[in-house]
């Protein structure tokens, strides 16, 4: 990874702890809330799907660009999880009977070999049952299915790149439901979950974005053999960042720390305040140079929200070295 991602990345992180600082709730935390919010209530209750969630919102990347090459290139902002990672190329369709191009949000959650993908959108049910039934999987009930739970496909470029995740599949004409276990695919055809308050606090203080993730504070390490000085006092109990791209000049950043208590989040918050823009890179420069207009505020009175925008020399991708290179865990500090 290059220089100009691994200090977004860095700066992301702060930005996730900055945020929080004034003590507001934010807006519908009792309601229906963002879309991101919206979507986590399809995710069935299942403690190990929660320490990755991931949130795209398709729809609202499109009416921001159109149909232009800028929004083609604008794709790779977008954090695809295992089910989707092929789905913008020639591959998906022809293997899986669907692409990118039908899908309005998705909501996915787990790592292999245990994977949920829950994608709301325009579908071809007997286009997708077709494709996958030449690939070999059969039906079985409400759903089709290949192989053994968690297993991969290694014959095809795309069960390669899938994993395990496309292993078990349900579609409509609206919603498209794939997953690495008929357990997990099942509970996802039920009816949905309240998120839990700490996730519905995260979701709702990003906001409406483009492409979000949500992770365990334990899984945020920092690059191997570098030192870290820490920038948070105290330990968040989640971490979430996503991107809201407007276009080229109008991608804001958003990151949240939620923690266990307000006063530990007002702690933080204050030292995000006053540190953030001044704080240094590990490649050069500081975090003011690589965000514009950044804000810490205090939302739900346990979460810290930072937001600014990224400089228009970067890539929509270049959010997700945040997390890729290991530099967030400066903010994040572990109990």
């Amino acid at each position: 990874m290059g220089r100009r991602p691994a200090l977004i990345l860095m700066l992301l992180v702060l930005l996730v702890t900055t945020s929080c600082g004034g003590g507001q709730e934010p807006a519908a935390i009792s309601g229906a809330g963002s879309q991101f919010a919206q979507a986590l209530r399809l995710l069935p209750a299942n403690g190990s799907l929660g320490e990755q969630i991931l949130f795209a919102d398709a729809e609202r990347l499109r009416s921001a660009y159109g149909d232009s090459r800028a929004f083609r290139r604008a794709l790779a902002g977008l954090w695809l999880p295992d089910a989707l990672v092929g789905s913008s190329g020639p591959l998906w369709p022809r293997a899986y009977g669907f692409g990118l191009g039908a899908i309005d949000r998705f909501v996915a959650s787990g790592f292999h070999p245990r994977e949920l993908t829950i994608a709301l959108g325009r579908f071809r049910p007997k286009r997708i049952e077709a494709a996958l039934r030449a690939r070999g999987y059969a039906n079985t009930g409400e759903l089709l299915r290949r192989g053994r739970d968690g297993s991969v496909d290694a014959r095809t470029p795309a069960g390669r790149l899938a994993l395990s995740s496309v292993d078990r599949v349900a579609v409509s004409a609206d919603r498209l439901v794939a997953a690495s276990t008929t357990a997990l695919a099942q509970a996802a055809l039920r009816a949905g979950r309240t998120p839990s308050t700490d996730l519905a606090l995260a979701a709702n203080a990003l906001g409406n974005v483009t492409s979000a993730i949500v992770l365990s504070p334990r899984l945020i390490r920092p690059p191997s053999g570098v030192p870290v000085r820490y920038l948070a006092a105290n330990p968040a109990v989640l971490v979430a960042a996503g991107l809201d791209d407007r276009g080229p000049r109008d991608r804001s950043l958003t990151i949240v720390l939620v923690y266990a208590d307000a006063s530990q989040a007002a702690v933080d918050a204050a030292i995000f305040r006053q540190g953030l823009a001044a704080a240094p890179l590990a490649e050069g420069g500081t975090f003011g140079m690589l965000v514009e207009h950044t804000s810490v505020d205090v939302v739900g009175q346990r979460a810290v929200v930072i937001r600014g925008l990224l400089a228009p020399s970067e890539g929509a991708e270049s959010w997700r070295g945040l997390f890729e290179s290991g530099d967030l865990a400066a903010l994040v500090r572990q109990g």
